[in-house]
């Protein structure tokens, strides 16, 4: 199995659905399936020699986490400076400051968990790891090896903004659509692309113009030791 490990608005999404089509491009014997957990009964039992699983998470409960932990290959991790991802939560998800703040929390501290695993790849949000296709490059070369240029190109390509808008324009069509319309979100299951994840600016900073200073100071009291091991200034 590999493991998307993403704290909440890192571009998890982009990288999930990248090590699903480079996954696919490497292990041509293999039937790659892709699930999203949250917890432990969510996790696939078994595989068989020709099954190789990608798994998305968030956070999870206690057991599915030393459960990926025990059984993954590569753990692919992506982090964000949670004020940008509380401000992200708040701009595109509309939830509350609260909510937003336990969600980010919970996914910062499991993403710290596993940060130093040798098996982990770490990504930085501010790198903009999403933009450049050397990181194609280094998700290939820990999952497996490296990837053949036109390939690599092909995903780069199928995973850029304008193919991720055009997907999320015309997925209501699809059946693996689930709609969530309390809060007016859709998503599509394949790939967990939501209809939220259209039109992102992809700004760094931004929560210095959308938090008030008490929801800035509330996350970095919370986060501090986090934001320190991680060179995030507060």
């Amino acid at each position: 199995m590999i493991w998307c490990l993403g704290m909440y608005s890192s571009a998890s999404t982009w990288l999930f659905n990248v090590v699903v089509m480079l996954s696919t491009a490497l292990f041509a014997d293999r039937w790659v399936r892709s699930r999203y957990i949250v917890v432990a009964r969510d996790l696939p039992g078994e595989l068989a020699p020709d099954e190789l699983f990608v798994i998305k998470t968030h956070h999870t409960d206690d057991q599915a986490a030393t459960e990926l932990g025990r059984r993954v290959a590569a753990i692919i991790v992506t982090l964000r400076d949670p004020r940008d991802a509380v401000a992200s939560l708040l701009t595109y998800h509309g939830m509350g400051f609260d909510e937003a703040m336990d969600k980010v929390a919970q996914s910062a501290r499991e993403c710290a968990r596993f940060a130093a695993d040798r098996r982990t790849l770490l990504l930085r949000y501010e790198d903009r790891f999403f933009d450049d296709p050397a990181t194609l490059d280094a998700i290939a070369a820990r999952i497996a090896g490296p990837v053949p240029r036109e390939q690599r190109e092909e995903i780069f390509a199928a995973t850029s903004r304008p193919a991720v808008e055009a997907f999320i324009s015309g997925m209501d069509a699809l059946p693996t659509i689930v709609r969530h319309t309390a809060i007016n979100d859709a998503v599509e299951m394949e790939t967990q692309w939501h209809r939220h994840h259209a039109h992102r600016s992809g700004e760094v900073g931004r929560w210095r113009r959308e938090l008030t200073a008490a929801q800035v100071e509330r996350i970095e009291t919370e986060l501090r030791p986090w934001m320190i091991r991680f060179a995030y200034d507060t």
